[in-house]
């Protein structure tokens, strides 16, 4: 019993030490830029950090009712409960892009960005809030694994992911000359690629996006 706690939770434990990484990296590279461009990214993580915290009910709210039907071998309520929160990932990554995006300037000024700061964290947020879908998608895809007893697939799909915006930053950020907004695109094509990786994986245990009405996203 004991090895098959340390199975599950080791690797679980993992994925939360990796998850800020992103962020990490991007300071890293960003770092070397300047003060005035580290500030932009600093302001950026506060807006992301409190935006996509609020949607972690997408994996808490997940993985109880994927454990139930997992554990009673009802691979039909498994799968229309994937599916249920991947489609409910994406309707609010979408809504949540688009206020990022209309709502950009006020969010800035809202938390009394430098005037030399601004131009810079104003393309880092509208270039980031793209991978909002992505990362709901991340999000509600973790509690689908964790509720199938596997906490390794999210593991690996998050050192992928990071690697893949270490990757991106230095062609980005320096390669290309992109600056802010070169770390800004290295995570959005991060992000994404870890969710499409993830919809691959769980391939076999969602329906498709056409599945899935209004209604049926009430229970999560």
């Amino acid at each position: 019993m004991n090895r098959r706690i340390a199975r599950l939770a080791i690797p679980a434990l993992g994925t939360l030490a990796a998850d800020p990484l992103v962020s990490l990296i991007d300071t890293a590279f960003v770092g070397r830029l300047g003060t005035v461009s580290l500030a932009a990214l600093a302001i950026n993580a506060a807006v992301f950090s409190v935006a996509f915290m609020a949607f972690n009910f997408l994996a808490y709210g997940t993985t109880p009712l994927i454990a139930r039907a997992w554990g009673r071998n009802d691979q039909a309520s498994v799968a229309r409960t994937t599916t249920q929160a991947l489609v409910l990932a994406v309707a609010l990554g979408l809504l949540a892009t688009s206020i990022l995006l209309v709502g950009s300037h006020q969010w800035l000024a809202v938390l009394q960005t430098p005037p030399e700061a601004f131009p810079e964290a104003l393309t880092y947020l509208r270039i980031r809030a793209l991978a909002a879908p992505a990362v709901l998608i991340i999000t509600a895809a973790n509690g689908a694994f964790r509720g199938q007893q596997d906490t390794l697939t999210p593991l690996r799909v998050t050192l992928g992911l990071n690697l893949a915006n270490v990757i991106g930053d230095a062609i980005l950020i320096f390669g290309l000359g992109w600056g802010v907004g070169g770390a800004a695109a290295a995570t959005v094509l991060a992000q994404w690629l870890g969710a499409v990786w993830f919809l691959r994986l769980l391939a076999p245990h969602w329906l498709g996006f056409g599945a899935v009405k209004g209604r049926d996203l009430l229970p999560l």
